[in-house]
C-alpha cells in the first residue's frame, strides 16, 4: 500500500531469449533467476500484489512455487523479441479488471535485475511521494563518460571519434552521466493509461541506484557478474 492506494508489482518474464536462452529460469546462487525479483516484491512494504506475466509453462510453475499472487499467461504475440512490455502490462491489467482487481500504481520489475532489493522498491516509492512524481525510473551512473563514446564507420577510421579531446586527452565531464538500469519503473496507472508510455515528458524522476545493484542480465558475462555479486552478498549474510 502506498498512501492508502493499492500497488501492483508486474514482472514480465518471457521464456525465449536470443542472447541467453531461458535466462529467467537459470539458477543464480542456487535459485531460479526470476525468484529473486518475486521475493523482493513480496518483501516490499509498498506492494500489495505480485503478478508474473509469461507465455512459458515452466516459468508459470516456478513463479507459483515462489508465491507470486497471480501468474497470467500472455499470448505468444506479446512474447517475442520485438514485443513492447507495455502491451503485456495492459494485457495483465485487463485480465485483473475482469476479476474486479483494481490498482492505483504499478511497479514494473524486470526479473533480469536480480540484485535489486525490496529497499530499492520502497525507496522508489519514497521518492515518488517526496517529488509528487508521476513516474520514477531506476538509473545508475554510467561506467564511462559519454565523451569516451562515438559511432564508427565501416572503414573503422577514428577521424571523427576524438571530438571530445583537448590537448591530447579525452575531456572529462564536470557532472556524472546516468543510464536507465531497467530494475525499477513505478508509475501512476492514471498516467500510464493516459500516456501509454513510461517515459513521460513531465513528472518523471530518477531513482539513483549503485551499479552493484543495477546489473541487467542479457548475456552470459552479465550472468557471471551477477552470480559473483550475489554469492558475495549471500556470504556476508551468513
Amino acid at each position: 500500500m502506498f498512501r492508502g492506494q493499492k500497488v501492483l508489482a508486474f514482472i514480465p518474464a518471457r521464456g525465449g531469449s536470443r542472447r541467453l536462452p531461458y535466462k529467467n529460469l537459470l539458477r543464480l546462487a542456487g535459485k531460479p533467476l526470476i525468484s529473486w525479483t518475486i521475493e523482493a516484491a513480496k518483501k516490499s512494504t509498498a506492494i500489495d500484489c505480485v503478478v508474473v506475466s509469461t507465455e512459458d509453462k515452466e516459468i508459470e510453475k516456478i513463479s507459483s512455487q515462489y508465491d507470486a499472487d497471480y501468474v497470467i499467461r500472455r499470448p505468444s504475440e506479446l512474447a517475442t523479441d520485438s514485443s513492447n512490455v507495455i502491451d503485456s502490462v495492459f494485457h495483465a491489467l485487463d485480465h485483473l479488471l475482469n476479476e474486479n482487481k483494481k490498482y492505483d500504481y504499478i511497479a514494473i520489475l524486470q526479473p533480469t535485475s536480480p540484485l535489486r532489493l525490496e529497499t530499492h522498491i520502497d525507496g522508489a516509492f519514497d521518492l515518488m511521494a517526496k517529488k509528487e512524481a508521476k513516474v520514477v525510473i531506476g538509473v545508475c551512473e554510467t561506467e564511462h563518460p559519454v565523451t569516451w563514446m562515438a559511432s564508427l564507420p565501416e572503414s573503422l577510421e577514428m577521424n571523427d571519434f576524438f571530438h571530445g579531446t583537448k590537448d591530447g586527452k579525452v575531456a572529462e565531464p564536470s557532472l556524472p552521466f546516468y543510464q536507465i538500469n531497467g530494475a525499477i519503473y513505478v508509475i501512476k496507472l492514471e498516467s500510464l493509461y493516459k500516456e501509454r508510455t513510461l517515459f513521460l515528458r513531465e513528472g518523471a524522476y530518477a531513482y539513483v541506484m549503485p551499479r552493484k545493484y543495477s546489473i541487467d542480465i542479457d548475456t552470459e558475462l552479465d550472468f557471471q557478474l551477477a552470480e559473483s555479486l550475489m554469492e558475495r552478498r549471500m556470504k556476508s549474510l551468513r
